[in-house]
């Protein structure tokens, strides 16, 4: 008996040695074949009806499994488990659930979002940055409740029309794509709040971008910017405007009527000459470093006499006016790597 034993015990541990050899040089689409048979463990989907949050990022699943799109069907199982439970007296009611509110799917390998995300009439937050996405089904736009989407670090050329339907968006988060310019219609966001286009290959911006007059936080640095449209100055709400490292020679005069203005970041462009900023009252940071400004004008300071910061390093400027003293707010002014002699 003890030799019988010692046998199916042997084959026994050559099958499993067998199995986790196959399984060892593939692990990434085992898990994947997995999530897509067993679909989501019962915990996570019952954690994320009675939350409204479904969160699986940084899990590498290149497709998501169907109940994702439909948190709120019960499986065969469940079916039959309810019909059990209904009529007990369980303090946890599983079968109870909210509205999803709020998806993430970052850091995943994602090419690809279904047509069904449509089924969360009521999600806010969705997040997918971080993935292989280059475009978002049509059904995206039914998502009416949305305010906050996230599609950074993807692989996006254009932004996909949907998103322009999404009628309640705050706040949309687009860096670090491959965007080559802007469709007309960006200006249909009216409640848009926060827009980071930063890390993309934009080389000039629609006249419709002066329709975003609720965005107060406007990040287009690292792109291929040459010129800036004269409708920027339409942007009433604007308080951070970020332009670093473009291609800029020049703003546009209109930028003074930006009076909620508090933050302006133009470095590493090819600027030569500020403009003034008569309106700009709120202003208290300008930062200008690494232009080709040459000259620092008495008429630019005296528009400026709320600004608590002002770097105009590595430029080309040879004098400072005599006014500068003026500026009673001024905590810090960086002048290093210029032309000056006095």
């Amino acid at each position: 008996m003890s030799s019988k034993l010692q046998e199916i015990k042997a084959k026994a541990l050559a099958e499993k040695k067998k199995q986790l050899s196959s399984a060892k040089g593939n692990v990434e689409s085992c898990f994947f074949h997995q999530l897509k048979e067993a679909s989501l463990h019962p915990r996570i989907i019952k954690q994320a009806r009675k939350s409204g949050v479904l969160n699986l990022s940084n899990r590498g699943i290149a497709e998501m499994p169907d109940i994702v799109w439909n948190i709120t069907s019960l499986t065969a199982e469940e079916t039959k488990e309810l019909s059990v439970s209904i009529d007990s007296s369980e303090d946890d009611k599983w079968w109870d659930y909210v509205d999803l509110t709020k998806l993430v799917l970052a850091s995943n390998t994602l090419r690809s979002v279904s047509p069904n995300i449509s089924n969360y009439k009521r999600l806010n937050v969705l997040d997918l940055h971080d993935n292989c996405l280059s475009d978002l089904p049509s059904s995206l736009g039914e998502l009416t409740c949305l305010t906050k989407l996230n599609i950074s670090r993807n692989q996006f050329e254009l932004l996909p029309d949907s998103i322009f339907s999404l009628k309640s968006l705050k706040s949309l988060q687009a860096q670090y794509n491959k965007l080559r310019c802007l469709n007309d219609d960006i200006g249909n966001l009216s409640f848009l709040e926060e827009l980071d286009l930063s890390f993309n290959n934009l080389k000039k911006l629609p006249h419709c971008i002066g329709f975003l007059s609720r965005v107060t936080m406007l990040n287009l640095s690292n792109n291929e910017l040459a010129q800036l449209p004269v409708e920027m100055g339409d942007l009433m709400a604007l308080k951070h405007l970020d332009l670093s490292k473009n291609k800029l020679k020049s703003l546009p005069a209109l930028v003074e009527m930006l009076h909620h203005l508090e933050q302006l970041y133009i470095q590493h462009n090819n600027i030569t000459e500020l403009p003034l900023l008569t309106n700009c009252k709120s202003l208290k940071e300008i930062h200008a470093g690494f232009n080709s400004i040459e000259v620092l004008s008495t008429e630019f300071v005296e528009t400026i006499s709320n600004i608590k910061l002002l770097d105009l390093r590595d430029n080309k400027i040879s004098e400072i006016p005599d006014n500068i003293c003026s500026l009673q707010s001024l905590e810090r002014l960086d002048v290093s790597n210029n032309a000056l002699s006095r």
